[in-house]
């Protein structure tokens, strides 16, 4: 999440005695244009609009000497990565049952989306916590080294590479119930005889990425 640059004090009393209080609003949502205008140029992002402090109010609403702030998500880009890294990672075994690499469910603040519909939408509130998990019996065995195509596992190497390439973000890795949002998230930062061992023993627990999108 990223503000807009302001206009100083300096600048707004400059701006009164060249051009008067009235000006100021049209003046103000101007430059608030231009400075969004150069961030979505270098980085597009989906993003939210405040005008001192309304949430979708219309930039020339803007109080003389108020505020208007852009608050940009960064993190839808890093959901596609891992997505993405998941199912280059996953083994691909025979086709009776289908595919460990179909079934990488993608929960919303306990609330499953598909991805397609994942990508439609503008902004992911800041807190939200999301979830990427395979529920498929064998997932935890998948994890725990036992496929010949992923001898290291998918999920805590996808996360800890995760990690690196968005050290801003917030990824953890652990075990999770396939239902969403009904226990805490056992997390650890680094991979661990511990947690080999919990994904053999944890039967009703999966392997599981969790992202929080900062407030």
């Amino acid at each position: 999440m990223r503000r807009s640059n302001p206009i100083t004090t300096q600048r707004i009393v400059q701006l009164k005695g060249k051009y008067g209080v009235a000006a100021l609003p049209a003046i103000t949502a101007r430059v608030a244009r231009e400075e969004l205008a150069k961030v979505m140029a270098e980085a597009p992002a989906p993003y939210r609009q405040f005008v001192d402090g309304a949430e979708g109010a219309p930039l020339e609403h803007v109080r003389p000497g108020g505020v208007i702030m852009f608050k940009f998500s960064r993190i839808a880009p890093v959901i596609d990565w891992i997505y993405e890294e998941l199912l280059r990672r996953s083994p691909v075994g025979p086709d009776k049952g289908g595919h460990y690499r179909d079934d990488h469910w993608l929960f919303v603040n306990g609330e499953k989306v598909d991805v397609p519909e994942l990508e439609r939408t503008a902004v992911i509130k800041p807190g939200s916590e999301i979830i990427i998990i395979d529920a498929r019996p064998y997932a935890r065995k998948i994890e725990a080294g036992a496929s010949l195509q992923a001898p290291d596992g998918v999920y805590e190497l996808t996360a800890t590479a995760a990690r690196n390439r968005f050290p801003f973000a917030e990824i953890a890795f652990g075990y999770r119930p396939a239902l969403a949002g009904a226990q805490r998230l056992l997390s650890t930062s680094h991979r661990s005889e511990h947690h080999r061992a919990a994904a053999k023993k944890a039967d009703n627990r999966y392997p599981a990425i969790i992202i929080k999108a900062g407030g």
